[in-house]
């Protein structure tokens, strides 16, 4: 089945309105051990000096631009301005798999931030009718903690995660959090829309 995930717009998510539309076709959804078994592809670029491994270990104590770019194209993942909500800055994150995700900072002081929002925002199943959706959206939910399923103020399905990194995490967690993310939100867009 394809993931028919869609992106409703970055001012969807806090102000309810779409402000753009745009439909992706998305490979099939993977497992989650699939995505997440090593491959030389997933090995971090190391900076000058530092090998692989090294790069790897860095502890990250504080998230920006730079560092979610970073991460990003560790899973083959492109990072764009998406505007500001507020004083939010948004980026939308396009994963390889097609699925777009509204990403920002919270926690934030002096240009660094302790927690990353990743959100997905999918269009309303047209066949579904409201009382499946709900349905599907809780029982997700439920089996799978690693991220949370709901329903936006203007009524969309939302698949929703956070990174901390209080006390710091590495590069090579951060990138598994992303892929984790991704591969979640694909698999609920997958029930989502099951025919």
């Amino acid at each position: 089945m394809l993931w028919r995930a869609m992106f409703m717009g970055a001012a969807a998510l806090t102000c309810g309105g779409a402000e753009e539309t745009s439909a992706k076709a998305m490979a099939p959804a993977q497992t989650v051990a699939q995505t997440l078994a090593p491959s030389p592809e997933n090995v971090p670029a190391a900076g000058p000096g530092i090998g692989p491994a090294r790069a790897q270990a860095l502890l990250i104590t504080g998230m920006d631009s730079t560092v979610l770019t970073s991460a990003a194209a560790e899973i083959g993942a492109t990072v764009e301005d998406a505007g500001r909500s507020g004083d939010t800055q948004l980026y939308r994150v396009t994963y390889a798999s097609g699925l777009m995700s509204i990403m920002y900072f919270r926690a934030c002081e002096n240009n660094l931030c302790l927690g990353l929002v990743m959100t997905a925002k999918f269009q309303e199943p047209q066949d579904s009718g409201a009382a499946k959706t709900d349905a599907t959206i809780r029982a997700f939910s439920d089996a799978h903690p690693e991220i949370k399923t709901f329903r936006s103020a203007d009524d969309a399905p939302i698949a929703q995660g956070y990174i901390i990194v209080d006390e710091g995490v590495t590069l090579k967690n951060l990138v598994v959090q992303m892929t984790v993310f991704g591969a979640s939100a694909g698999f609920f867009s997958d029930i989502l829309y099951a025919e």
